[in-house]
């Protein structure tokens, strides 16, 4: 096995395509944001996604010029985001060579455990002992991705969308 082959498996996303669509403006009160996935097969051999994995957060605001933000290994802390939602759909989707799926998911963007909901409210620097009401949000910037890992692939296929969100957030 050569140099080129070994990297060419190291970064193997398992030979699909993955794009997302998501509505360019969203509202916080709606409670998920409705999103297409389209995956598209392997030319050749047919492929397992073994889930699929959202990531929503905020664009975050950097504080400087890149060489002079701060040195944190954590890329939360180094661009200032302060929303982060994880959520997974868990069921496989087996993919026929050069098939096309479709997949429609409601992504949910309020703490749906409250474990989930601490952090959120945590990264906003807010205790949910001391919080009733809503938190008002003007209107911001988000990326909403998706990760595609395929079965015996060592990398992730991924893809992201820009949205904006309006709104307000309850906390009970």
């Amino acid at each position: 096995m050569g140099l080129f082959s070994g990297l060419k498996k190291m970064f193997d996303t398992g030979g699909i395509g993955l794009s997302i669509e998501a509505p360019k403006e969203f509202d916080w009160a709606q409670g998920s944001i409705p999103v297409t996935v389209t995956i598209t097969g392997h030319e050749s051999e047919q492929r397992t996604v073994t889930s699929l994995d959202f990531e929503f957060e905020d664009e975050g605001t950097s504080p400087g010029s890149i060489g002079n933000r701060p040195s944190s290994t954590n890329a939360r802390e180094r661009n200032g985001s302060k929303v982060r939602v994880l959520w997974s759909r868990d069921e496989p989707i087996s993919l026929e060579p050069g098939e096309v799926k479709v997949i429609e998911v409601a992504v949910p963007i309020v703490a749906a455990t409250p474990d989930a909901a601490d952090s959120v409210l945590n990264a906003l620097d807010v205790t949910l002992t001391a919080l009733s009401g809503s938190l008002s949000f003007g209107a911001a910037w988000y990326v909403l991705s998706v990760a595609a890992p395929v079965e015996g692939a060592k990398a992730r296929r991924t893809a992201s969308d820009r949205l904006r969100g309006r709104g307000e957030v309850r906390v009970r």
